[in-house]
This record gives C-alpha cells, sequence and structure tokens, in this order.
C-alpha cells in the first residue's frame, strides 16, 4: 500500500532529538509490534531518546515480542535544566564545567569581550519530547492514564497519529489513517525501510493478530505477499503462531473450555459468554487475553461480550465492537471506560443480572439502529 504522508512522517521525525511512542490503553499485538518496530527504527537512526509507554492489565504476555524490555508503563518525567547565555555580542571560546562539594560551575570563556549576568538566563524543560506517535488510539482520551497525566504534553507537542479506525477524530499533526489497511503493522510497513529480523517479527505478530492469521474480510493476495516479505526479512513465523495461539497450559485450556462451553448467541451478531471467580481460583488466568482470544473466536459477531462475576458479587463486562458501533455511547448507562471498539463496564450486580440486563439494553439498541 502507498502512504501519501510517509514523506512528511520522515521528514518530521529526522528533525526530531526525542521521540515518545505510545498506544491506546490496553493495546493488542498489533499495536505493541508496530510500536516496538518504530522504536527499533528509529534506534538505529540515532535519535537521542526514544521511549515507548503504554498501559495495560497484563504487560507480560507481550514479553516475547524483540523490544519489549524497552517499553515503560510511565512517560519519562524531564530531565534538563537548560542555562543560556546570550553571544550576539561576546561569542563563547570555551566551555566547561566543575563540581565543588554540592555546587556545579559552568565555565564559559569570552571571545573578544565579556559576560554578563544580564546574558544569562534559565529554563527548565517540562517535557522532553519533540514529537509523539500515537497507535491505535481513535481519540486522545483513547490513551488512558498516560494522557490523563500528561494533558499538557500531549497538547503542546506535535503527534504522528497512525490508525485504521474510519471514526479516528484526527487530533494530530499528521494524521495517517487507513480504514482500508489490514492493521497498523500494513501501514508501518509501508512507511520504514531497511527492516531487521526484529521488526519483521514484531510486524508479522501484529499482522498476524489484527488478521486472525489472514481470515479477516479485508486480507487480499498483497497482504499474504507483505507476510512472505516479512518472513523472508527473518521474522520468526512459527515463534509468533506458538505465542498467540499454542501456549495455553493445562489451567488455561481448563478456563478456555469452560468460556467455550458457555458461549451464547443472540441476534445472531452478538456473542457473550462468562466466568465466575471460582473458575479461575488459584490459576494464573490473564482476563485481558483470555477476552481477546474469544474475539477472535467469533469472527462473524458483531459484538462479543465476556461476563466475569468477582467474589463480591460485581460482574466486569469487557465488550468488542466491530468499526460501526460506538461503544461508550452504546453503553451509556453502564458507564464504560475505553475507546468505540473496547470497553469495560463495572456492575454492582451478580453475573446473571448484569448479563440480563446488559444484553436487554443491546438488542433494544440493535433493533432501533437497524430500523
Amino acid at each position: 500500500m502507498v502512504i501519501q504522508e510517509k514523506s512528511d512522517i520522515q521528514k518530521l521525525l529526522e528533525g526530531s532529538r526525542r521521540v515518545l511512542i505510545v498506544t491506546k490503553d490496553n493495546p493488542g499485538f498489533d499495536e505493541i509490534g508496530t510500536a516496538l518496530a518504530w522504536h527499533e527504527w528509529l534506534s538505529r537512526r540515532n535519535h537521542e531518546h526514544v521511549d515507548v509507554s503504554f498501559t495495560a492489565p497484563n504487560r507480560n504476555r507481550f514479553k516475547f515480542m524483540p523490544g519489549f524490555d524497552a517499553t515503560s508503563e510511565a512517560i519519562r518525567s524531564a530531565d534538563e535544566f537548560v542555562i543560556r547565555v546570550n553571544v550576539a555580542k561576546t561569542k563563547a571560546r570555551e566551555l566547561s564545567y566543575d563540581v565543588k562539594e554540592d555546587v556545579l560551575e559552568i565555565i564559559v570563556k569570552p571571545e573578544g569581550g565579556n559576560f554578563s549576568s544580564s546574558d544569562v538566563s534559565f529554563a527548565e524543560t517540562k517535557f522532553g519530547y519533540d514529537v509523539i506517535m500515537t497507535f491505535g488510539a481513535a481519540e486522545l482520551s483513547s490513551i488512558g492514564k498516560l494522557f490523563e497525566d500528561n494533558r499538557e504534553l500531549f497538547y503542546g507537542t506535535p503527534i504522528i497519529n497512525i490508525d485504521t479506525k474510519i471514526r479516528n477524530t484526527r487530533y494530530g499533526q499528521l494524521n495517517v489513517v487507513y480504514s482500508t489497511a489490514t492493521s497498523l503493522a500494513e501501514i508501518t510497513y509501508a512507511c520504514i525501510d531497511e527492516l531487521t529480523a526484529a521488526t519483521a517479527t514484531n510486524l508479522l505478530t501484529g499482522l498476524i493478530y489484527a488478521t486472525n492469521s489472514f481470515q479477516t474480510p479485508q486480507v487480499t493476495p498483497d497482504t499474504l505477499k507483505l507476510a512472505g516479505d516479512l518472513i523472508v526479512a527473518g521474522a520468526k513465523r512459527a515463534e509468533i503462531v506458538d505465542h498467540l495461539f499454542r501456549t495455553k497450559d493445562m489451567d488455561k485450556l481448563k478456563v478456555w473450555g469452560r468460556v467455550l462451553s458457555r458461549l451464547q448467541q443472540v441476534e445472531k451478531k452478538i456473542v457473550y459468554s462468562d466466568l465466575r471467580s471460582e473458575d479461575i481460583e488459584g490459576k494464573e488466568i490473564d482476563l485481558a487475553t483470555l477476552v481477546d482470544d474469544l474475539v477472535l473466536a467469533s469472527p462473524e459477531a458483531d459484538i462479543v461480550l465476556f461476563f466475569f462475576e468477582k467474589q463480591d458479587s460485581a460482574t466486569d463486562v469487557y465488550v468488542y465492537g466491530r468499526e460501526n458501533f460506538d461503544l461508550p455511547v452504546l453503553l451509556q448507562p453502564f458507564s464504560p471506560k475505553g475507546d468505540r471498539r473496547h470497553v469495560l463496564c463495572a456492575l454492582k450486580t451478580d453475573r446473571a443480572e448484569a448479563e440480563r440486563q446488559v444484553i436487554s439494553h443491546l438488542k433494544d439498541k440493535l433493533k432501533l439502529i437497524n430500523q
């Protein structure tokens, strides 16, 4: 695919010393694979700092991906205090510094004159980034806590917004939004050059995950050629497939069996299942991954729901919707948190009542939408 903004992206990045890469809150393998691919590509171009930050309930599921160790859960704080010397009248010939006990002395030797205190000024760099790259975030609020805690940074720094969602709000200075792309990985592949095996592995991970192993309607012969090119470049396909689809131990398989045995379908396009806290007691189960697996197992569904009843009879409802749904609006009575396609509703009721309320609400809403 051709990315019209490619030269603008590279030009903005070439003029940047420090780059911050963030994803939507609770990202999938496409967002993380893409973020890590850009991190590796930019780091090889000798940028001073390239940081990757994202928030997710279980970060360890991404641990097998090359470069994961470079990621963090928070945005680094400012690390510069700038001392400015006006050299319009007197040039600086030599600069040195010395530390005497607890005092740092910075020595500037003039050339052809003298400096005075009026030539010196100070500035604190509050945020040390020249540009921010966002991946998979339809709007800034989709980034979650990283955005909420650093609003000034996001509002005051140029943003390269890369996404596949047709409803992206175009909040960046550069908006690279292609709703026909199979994945963020496909967009990224068209933007960067000189693939390493690590970059290829991360992009293929994103591509396989986003297309449900090349089963989504957007997949074309060009998509398969892209996958082949990534494998030729060194992507470890077998390792990727093992981690995405074959890494469930016996405990996880038992829980997954319960989820599938309780799978129900409503109005043809709504699929849901549930678990109780006692179903996973004593087992290390990542609910976010479980929800991802349920979505992958339901390619024909427009809305996928997962109800998890906790020990205090409260129920968390994870909801996934296709592109044509705005879940925060659709589920507004249940105070959803998330973006247009992924939300979490925390209900103070047992699982059976939560299912009744939410499913009934969705059926009514979908009837109105389809009229």
